[in-house]
């Protein structure tokens, strides 16, 4: 009977306090797009945000691989894309204040897409990304491996 009060008292604020994670992680359990997903503040949406391999060019000598940023704005169905498209969107990978910013720019295939230049990103995603909705600016922590 002790043992199990000890139990008990060790594994309950295990419980109450839960596994840690951001508040702003959605609970979407297969985003569209193979990437990790955001709420977006006041019932704005989702933002799904990936890594990208960018493919060898034939011929290309051998060297650290480039990586993009992806983000895929959706509506809060999580299915459409996000319309009125967002603007002026950046990515702040790192620490706040000492972290790269990644400007995204709209895909012209896939509505509501956004990809980076190919660059030497580190491939776990942590960070802020920063955008405009119909003017007016909207930001979303974010930290995934």
């Amino acid at each position: 009977m002790q043992r199990a009060v000890i139990g008990l008292i060790l594994f309950a604020p295990v419980v109450l306090c839960g596994c840690g994670g951001t508040s702003s992680e959605s609970k979407i359990s297969s985003p569209p797009h193979g990437g990790n997903v955001i709420e977006l503040p006041d019932s704005r949406g989702f933002v799904e945000l990936k890594m990208e391999r960018e493919a060898p060019s034939t011929g290309a000598r051998k060297g650290p691989v480039k990586l993009r940023v992806m983000a895929y704005f959706l509506q809060p169905d999580t299915t459409t894309a996000m319309s009125p498209a967002p603007t002026d969107v950046k990515v702040t990978l790192g620490a706040a204040g000492s972290g790269t910013i990644v400007s995204l720019a709209p895909q012209s295939n896939e509505p509501g897409q956004f990809a980076s230049e190919p660059g030497n990103y580190p491939e776990d995603l942590r960070g802020q990304i920063d955008f405009q909705v119909d003017g007016k600016p909207v930001q979303a922590r974010f930290s995934f491996r």
